[in-house]
């Protein structure tokens, strides 16, 4: 009785489709990938971005002056790595 109800059951469907094939819900992108992978990538991609030009502002110390920024400052933010904040 009760593995009827679990078969019918749509919020139940993926442990059950588990336990027949261990793969099926293996092979899905879980939900915290969905949420934070792609995003994070995006994150990742512009500080890198981001670093390159500040590194290439360093070498003409009159622009980063214009906006408050000694050139080690924009060195030593330049030389983080992307994941890093």
């Amino acid at each position: 009785m009760w593995s009827n109800i679990m078969v019918k059951s749509p919020a139940l469907a993926p442990m059950t489709a588990a336990r027949d094939d261990p793969f099926a819900v293996a092979a899905e992108p879980s939900r915290i990938s969905r949420q934070f992978g792609l995003p994070l990538l995006l994150t990742w991609i512009a500080r890198s971005r981001e670093r390159r030009a500040v590194a290439d502002l360093a070498e003409s110390g009159r622009l980063l002056r214009d906006v408050g920024l000694m050139p080690a400052q924009a060195l030593r933010e330049a030389a983080k790595p992307f994941w890093r904040s």
